[in-house]
């Protein structure tokens, strides 16, 4: 029941309201922010947003005030008071706010973290006030976001560094094993996307199977999660998409045009293809998604034979199985993907289980599953291929 329902009931039907009229958009913007600043559900990184919001203004309504001191000073005759630069009228510029939010509940460690995400992304300050993402998480962006430019910076001045130490100024942990486990995508690898994978993945991919200056070749490239890997990695990338959804990405659809000319360039290739059935309704009424059982292997099958000859390098190919409870001979599983290419001449390198985060699951359906004795369908593979040098 809303406050509104409440008030009809207890037969409150008409109640006064105070409004203000303000000649200058800066007071009033000042009068909204500290009227918001008293909701209690705000978090703290949203009231610390407020904060620093109130400052901006407070700011440039105190130069407002200034000038109209100057210009009252010059109609007067008396002459121009220089204020130095970075100040204003009640002193150092960012004291007074600190202080506000002490009396506020807001600690000094959240108005830092909420100043350096205000200077380095405006956008992800307000996605932050609005509650869209927490101050933590646009806090770990933003500083991992000045860690990929550090890269960039060092790729530049032509300073090489290995892939270990880009990993580790990436603050990407190399798993060496057969089970590869990413809590979630990283924002600095493409984005929000239908069936995204983490860019962490890809990364794993270059280091073990490719070396700085290789070409990778991604032909369902998507948001251009592997362009953005591969940048970083001092990778050359050739990305295609049946509908790009960036300037980096060529038009190209597989089903129709087959593989790409430059394919036989590629050392890699990392194909990570519309799964079975799944987030259909990301991809459109023309993925392969949709298409029959028969019809979708049929695809693969065809796309394992017509690879060029000229290709000789390693094909990463990443699958979720689907399982269907009602039909189990309509599900699809890894052996059946792997058995079309062993049966056109392809032998396995590795096999690798890359597991779906359980984020991806929310708390209701984890219970369905439970109460329904049912499996959450975390299982995701990575093959990896290559066929016979003749």
């Amino acid at each position: 029941m809303n406050r509104w329902e409440i008030a009809k009931e207890l037969n409150i039907l008409s109640l006064p309201v105070i409004v203000f009229h303000y000649q200058n958009p800066v007071e009033e913007s000042l009068h909204i922010i500290k009227a918001n600043l008293q909701r209690r559900h705000l978090n703290e990184g949203q009231r610390a947003m407020l904060l620093l919001e109130m400052d901006s203004f407070q700011q440039e309504l105190e130069q407002q005030q200034q000038e109209a001191q100057e210009r009252l000073r010059l109609s007067k005759g008396q002459g121009i008071k220089v204020v130095p630069q970075g100040t204003t009228l009640k002193g150092e510029n960012g004291k007074a706010v600190d202080k506000v939010a002490k009396a506020k509940g807001v600690s000094p460690r959240t108005m830092y973290r909420a100043k350096a995400v205000k200077k380095a992304n405006p956008q992800k300050a307000r996605a932050v006030k609005q509650n869209k993402v927490s101050l933590t998480k646009a806090y770990q962006q933003v500083k991992a976001e000045e860690k990929a430019e550090e890269v960039r910076e060092l790729q530049e001045a032509e300073r090489l560094l290995t892939d270990l130490e880009i990993m580790d100024k990436l603050g990407i942990k190399v798993q060496p094993y057969d089970l590869w486990q990413f809590s979630e995508c990283d924002d600095r690898f493409g984005h929000d996307y239908p069936g995204r994978i983490p860019g962490q993945l890809v990364a794993h991919c270059l280091y073990y199977w490719t070396e700085q200056g290789d070409t990778v070749l991604d032909p369902m490239a998507g948001s251009g999660t592997t362009i953005d890997v591969c940048e970083l990695f001092n990778r050359r990338v050739l990305a295609y998409d049946a509908h790009p959804c960036r300037e980096d990405i060529t038009q190209h659809d597989m089903a129709v045009q087959g593989w790409p000319e430059q394919t036989a360039e590629a050392k890699l290739i990392f194909w990570d293809p519309p799964y079975f059935k799944k987030v259909d309704d990301g991809y459109g009424d023309k993925s392969i998604s949709r298409l029959s059982r028969s019809a979708y292997l049929a695809f693969f099958e065809h796309m394992a034979t017509t690879i060029p000859d000229a290709f000789h390098g390693s094909l990463a190919f990443l699958m979720s199985p689907y399982r269907d409870i009602e039909n189990p001979l309509d599900s699809i599983w890894v052996h059946d993907y792997v058995n079309l290419f062993l049966s056109h001449g392809w032998h396995i390198q590795d096999l690798l289980n890359v597991p779906l985060t359980s984020q991806r699951v929310s708390p209701q359906q984890i219970k369905r599953f439970r109460d329904s004795k049912l499996l959450a369908w975390l299982m995701r593979d990575l093959v990896v291929m290559e066929r016979p040098k003749s």
